[in-house]
């Protein structure tokens, strides 16, 4: 395991500059759409085991400072879950579906009755003149001319055996993903140049890319299959890309196929089936499916949805494009179930947007295939996924980083604002879909396909017989609760000038793009995640790898969560956090968690995190009260602490000023009489590893105890000033 770090004094640190993330304003729909959700959050309470016998009732009123002396301290480092030092596969425990069924002859002669009787892609071919002389006519394209342009003088990056190499030598992704997307993108500016313009001029240099694209031995990448015989073309593997770049060359190949030398057009078609349609049909119609087909995950949406989107487009038999889409409705209903009941995803919100944005991008190529006839949107769990970022926001874009979450990302709002079009929420605005743009963009390649809803969607009809009014939610202004989720979200209220919002999530260890964070949290004060939980760093090869815990980023030092015995949390699925008890109200929320079964260390018996949230009122700032009780049948080791991106400042004997970006709070620490100490520690990932990602400020008891709490008062004022 990584050490802590070195130990610093702490009237001694000194401020992390970071550069400001951008913040997203809620577009007009949000507050409707906000009404939109069911969540019971009333009052969701279990039967609580017995209690810690520590006073539980500190948690109930404002708590005063203890009276004990901070110290300098010189922090051990933290150890590994008992049992946890040998574990080598991090999803240990994960159930797998059965192979996807093969659609029946019936199934198939359904669909293709429904079927347009050409293939259908993005937009129109450019030979359509009304629909792309009208995109030339709009002030976005002029910009996309000028890449069109420079990328008539980019060269095309070779791509060599050592470029694939590198990943296995350094473990840096960058080097062969970087060559390869500069190729894609070059592909996709002259395409648009060649579509908006249609004279010709860019024609030389797109089939000259398209070419070498052709050529390549590989479309994946070999951080998911470093074999030599994957690079020479003699090994085939799906993943992302591959799959992403199938259905942009069959877009492109849609759009120019009557200017394209019809040698290269007829290679187009024969690449894709050889590299991705035909390897996908293979694995269904054998009942050998690959991994992302029986383990959902945004990987099941965007490869699954990615070779729809080519199929659909490529292929003229009915009866094929039919079986692709029945395929379709199993592969993507198995994304859509992997959610919560309330449209909630594991695996964050930045791959909200890489997942639900494929799955949304294949529905409409369905939709448009089928003339309507199947409609994936016209579902409630759809609708409740669509919209799950609105009600996930804290305040002015601030997202809860859990798992591999950006710190400071957002999820793509046009996927929002584009499903509330389709189903007809109030302020809903269509004109922006109507819009020539390059498409959204990944680290993975460039998504020309997205333009099925962001150029060619204006036109997107509502989600027939679909009433989103019928559900509803309690207050959004006050919280967004998600019970069966695990993640409570509590904001100040809608007659509070300002006042701090926090997150707090439960759930358990062996998620997809998992971090050891039970119980961990994020408080926001205005528009600055100033309290934290660290989120993701860009991937290197031990991201995934056995070693994946072996830094504080993603085991549970790195997050505001408690050392039991000097131990961290456990790995896997049966390491969990439980709501003993949650209730809600107009002044005070509080959540109330048993975390026993996040820990194995020596002695525990219970192990309770209390988040007790005031709202702002007439003189009076509001707070956050975190609340960590402890039972153990020895004495043993106990801490918590604070994680923050910002400084840390000790201004008295209780309380410590910390400061992200210009915004301060102040966190007020009582231990109930027990002497403690605080040490802070960078938080350290894989890829930069002399880079602390955030840092954390431990709040250790100075002697073991068999029972004990820490407490924890967050205010935007110090105490002084209440």
């Amino acid at each position: 395991m990584a050490p802590p770090g070195q130990q610093i004094i702490i009237n001694m640190l000194t401020p992390i500059s970071l550069k400001k993330p951008l913040l997203t304003t809620l577009p007009a729909l949000s507050l409707a759409a906000l009404s939109l959700f069911s969540t019971g959050c009333q009052e969701q309470a279990k039967t609580a085991p017995e209690a810690p016998t520590t006073p539980k009732a500190s948690v109930a009123a404002p708590l005063a400072p203890t009276e004990a002396t901070i110290a300098t301290f010189d922090a051990p480092d933290p150890l590994p879950a008992l049992g946890d030092e040998e574990l080598n596969n991090i999803y240990a425990g994960r159930e797998k579906l059965p192979p996807p069924p093969v659609p029946t002859a019936e199934q198939i002669d359904k669909i293709a009755a429904t079927l347009t009787t050409e293939p259908v892609g993005v937009g129109a071919p450019a030979s359509n003149r009304e629909v792309w002389d009208a995109l030339a006519a709009q002030p976005e394209a002029d910009f996309l001319m000028k890449c069109a342009e420079k990328a008539l003088n980019d060269p095309i990056v070779p791509i060599t055996k050592e470029l694939w190499q590198s990943y296995e030598k350094t473990g840096s992704r960058l080097p062969y993903q970087e060559a390869a997307n500069s190729r894609y993108e070059r592909l996709r500016d002259l395409a648009l140049g060649e579509a908006l313009e249609y004279k010709g001029r860019f024609l030389p240099a797109l089939e000259a890319t398209l070419t070498a694209i052709l050529d390549q031995g590989a479309w994946s990448i070999p951080s998911h299959n470093k074999s030599l015989n994957v690079f020479e073309g003699k090994e085939i593997t799906i993943d992302l890309p591959s799959s992403q770049l199938a259905w942009t060359l069959a877009t492109i190949d849609y759009w120019l196929a009557d200017v394209l030398d019809p040698a290269l057009h007829a290679r187009v078609k024969s690449e894709i089936e050889h590299r991705v349609l035909g390897p996908y049909l293979k694995a269904v119609r054998t009942g050998k499916p690959f991994w992302w087909m029986v383990s959902p995950n945004n990987w099941t949406a965007v490869c699954g949805g990615s070779i729809t989107g080519a199929a659909l487009t490529l292929e003229t038999d009915p009866k094929l494009r039919a079986e692709f889409i029945a395929i379709a409705e199993v592969i993507l209903g198995r994304y859509i179930d992997s959610f919560s009941t309330e449209g909630i995803s594991e695996e964050g919100l930045g791959y909200w947007t890489y997942g639900y944005g494929h799955f949304l991008y294949a529905s409409e190529e369905i939709r448009k295939s089928t003339q309507g006839a199947i409609d994936l949107l016209d579902n409630e769990q759809v609708f409740r996924i669509s919209q799950s970022p609105v009600t996930l926001e804290l305040s002015d874009g601030v997202y809860g980083a859990f798992g591999d979450q950006s710190a400071t990302g957002s999820p793509d709002m046009r996927l929002v604002r584009f499903s509330a079009v389709r189903y007809g929420l109030p302020g809903a605005d269509r004109s922006e879909f109507g819009v020539i743009n390059r498409g959204a963009r990944h680290s993975l390649g460039p998504h020309l396909y997205s333009l099925i809803i962001r150029s060619f969607g204006e036109d997107a009809p509502q989600v027939k017989n679909f009433n989103a009014a019928d559900l509803s939610m309690d207050d959004p202004a006050l919280r967004s609760w998600f019970p069966n989720s695990e993640q409570y979200i509590c904001r100040p209220g809608p007659d509070a000038d300002k006042g701090m919002s926090v997150a707090i999530r439960i759930s358990n260890n062996g998620e997809h793009h998992n971090h050891n964070d039970i119980g961990s949290y994020v408080v926001e004060y205005e528009g600055e995640p100033v309290l934290l939980d660290p989120g993701m760093e860009r991937y290197s090869a031990k991201s995934f790898s056995k070693h994946r815990y072996d830094v504080s980023l993603n085991n549970s030092f790195g997050h505001p969560v408690p050392l039991v015995a000097g131990r961290m949390q456990k790995l896997g699925k049966d390491s969990y956090g439980e709501v003993i008890s949650a209730t809600a109200g107009d002044q005070t929320d509080t959540i109330t968690i048993d975390m026993t079964q996040g820990y194995r260390s020596p002695g525990l018996e219970q192990l309770v995190r209390t988040l007790r949230y005031e709202r702002p009122g007439k003189n009076n700032p509001g707070s956050i009260v975190v609340t960590d009780c402890v039972l153990n049948s020895q004495p043993e080791a106990f801490s918590t602490a604070l994680v923050s991106r910002g400084s840390f400042e000790v201004l008295d004997d209780s309380t410590v000023k910390v400061t992200h970006k210009g915004v301060s709070l102040y966190a007020t620490i009582d231990t109930g009489g027990e002497p403690f100490a605080i040490a802070e520690s960078p938080v350290l990932g894989f890829f930069k590893p002399e880079k602390p990602v955030a840092h954390r400020l431990g709040i250790y008891l100075t002697s073991p105890v068999k029972k004990a709490c820490i407490a924890v008062t967050i205010s935007p004022t110090p105490p002084a000033q209440k």
